[in-house]
């Protein structure tokens, strides 16, 4: 690189190199800002890419409920319990803080790459004591004080382009932020009503241990008293033994359900249970919302999609600052320096200042084709940007478009297992008073029994997909963070 420097030097010994100072200094400055104001920027110019979508959704839209309900959606579900486990997830989970921290980096980047649009000044001092030579007594002290300014000339927008990008970054970051607090908000929540989904089929398998054992007893007084064949007894003992065993297995699950939530929220286990001690064995259901008809206005406001392009802007403008590192750099120096030199007991033998002020133009003549690679790099990397933009919205149309099958069969059939636990329940109820007076076997009760218990155990399953197809899709249209960004 050939660096060219074209400095004014003068001794400020007098008041008219004072006075020449400031009328060149005030020149300088002029000239520099008429630079600033015609210069020009090198570069593609960024434009926001298109959200290609469908024009309607395939899948059947939700009908019932208010888009605005997504503002405070959370606390519509009136649960105490999920609320305290998402607040201390927010605080504790450590998704959470890695995105807070990318965000403190992030702006500490963006400050220092806005401290380069103006002027860095730099001072230095020293002193130093030399004796004689000759072996007398007398020493020399030199004093020097410097100043040093130098401000680069945004000629090419090199530097404002640096600028965006960091900014963009900044963006891109929030924004990843509110996707990780959307996306543990609704893992919280649907690991909490599969706890919820899991201590109601606990109570269901209690409730048929419970009875499966007073089959037993009974069968077992009818054995020993001689009206029923010991195989009878044989039959309802194991049924008994297998109800207890499912009653384990599933007790396990809600453990683990528990251990979830600590993993999630940072408390401890004795904290959890006993958040979780309150609303026991009530299930939550969801409050409903309505869709936007539209899918650009929904994949549009996801915050990983709103986070991908601000990634591809800085991509963008990275392009810029590459290409203009490639393109002479203009900047205008400046220096003060002071000096004496000083005779052990004696006045000053000599003092004086000086000071320089002019353009350095650097040109980059002979780099080996490293700026070339860089500006290379900056293309692939965009490239690379938008083909993940581009992902991330295919893959947002996907979870939506499957979040609402989900969803609309989970409603179906949520009312025909409404009838069918009805019904197995009647039916059972039924076949127990006349197994007692010897109408239906055993074998027949057994089988209402398997009937009755799946019928429960699939309402209960039932309830706990749709109220979690409800916050897999709150998740999926990006929760309400664009909503309450607007508001802070």
């Amino acid at each position: 690189m050939y660096i060219f420097n074209a400095t004014m030097q003068a001794n400020l010994s007098d008041s008219r190199s004072s006075k020449c100072i400031m009328k060149i200094t005030l020149k300088l400055a002029l000239l520099a800002c008429s630079i600033i104001s015609t210069a020009c920027a090198v570069g593609p110019k960024y434009n926001s890419p298109t959200t290609q979508t469908a024009p309607e959704w395939y899948a059947a839209l939700p009908h019932n409920g208010k888009t605005t309900d997504l503002v405070n959606w959370w606390q519509s579900f009136s649960d105490s319990s999920l609320t305290r486990l998402q607040q201390a997830a927010e605080l504790n989970n450590p998704s959470i803080a890695q995105a807070v921290a990318r965000i403190d980096a992030a702006r500490a980047a963006s400050g220092a790459t806005n401290g380069n649009m103006l002027p860095t000044i730099n001072g230095s001092a020293s002193q130093t004591r030399n004796n004689g030579d000759d072996g007398s007594d007398i020493a020399r002290r030199s004093r020097l004080g410097m100043i040093d300014a130098s401000w680069e000339i945004d000629l090419w927008g090199g530097l404002r382009a640096g600028r965006r990008a960091s900014d963009a970054q900044l963006a891109a970051r929030t924004m990843e932020w509110h996707a990780a607090r959307t996306s543990i908000a609704a893992e919280v929540a649907q690991t909490y009503v599969a706890y919820r989904a899991c201590q109601a089929q606990s109570a269901a398998l209690q409730s048929d241990v419970v009875s499966r054992e007073e089959t037993a007893r009974l069968t077992d007084l009818l054995v020993h008293a001689g009206f029923n064949a010991p195989a009878e007894s044989y039959l309802t003992d194991a049924s008994a033994a297998t109800g207890r065993q499912q009653q384990v297995a599933m007790a396990a699950e809600c453990d683990l359900s528990i251990k979830s939530l600590v993993a999630l929220t940072g408390l401890s286990e004795s904290e959890t249970r006993d958040i979780l001690a309150k609303n026991a064995g009530i299930q939550p259901r969801a409050p409903e919302f309505t869709l936007a008809a539209l899918p650009v206005d929904i994949i549009s406001q996801r915050p990983d999609v709103a986070a991908a392009e601000r990634t591809l802007a800085a991509a963008s403008a990275q392009i810029n600052v590459t290409q203009a590192a490639r393109l002479p750099r203009l900047a205008l120096l400046g220096n003060i320096s002071f000096f004496g030199i000083q005779l052990s007991g004696g006045a000053p033998q000599a003092s004086g200042k000086s000071w320089s002020f002019g353009p350095s133009l650097s040109l980059p003549i002979f780099d080996a084709g490293q700026r070339a690679a860089q500006a290379d790099i900056a293309k692939a990397g965009y490239a690379e940007a938008l083909a993940n933009y581009k992902q991330v919205v295919v893959s947002a149309v996907k979870e939506v478009e499957s979040t609402l099958i989900t969803l609309d069969a989970a409603q179906k059939r949520l009312r025909d297992a409404h009838t069918a636990k009805d019904k197995f329940d009647k039916y059972f109820n039924a076949s127990l008073a006349r197994q007692r007076v010897g109408s239906v076997s055993l074998l027949e009760l057994e089988d209402a029994r398997r009937n009755k218990l799946s019928a429960e155990q699939n309402l209960i399953n039932l309830k706990r997909e749709y109220t979690t197809s409800w916050i897999a899709l709150y998740k999926a249209v990006g929760g309400a963070w664009l909503t309450q960004t607007q508001q802070s």
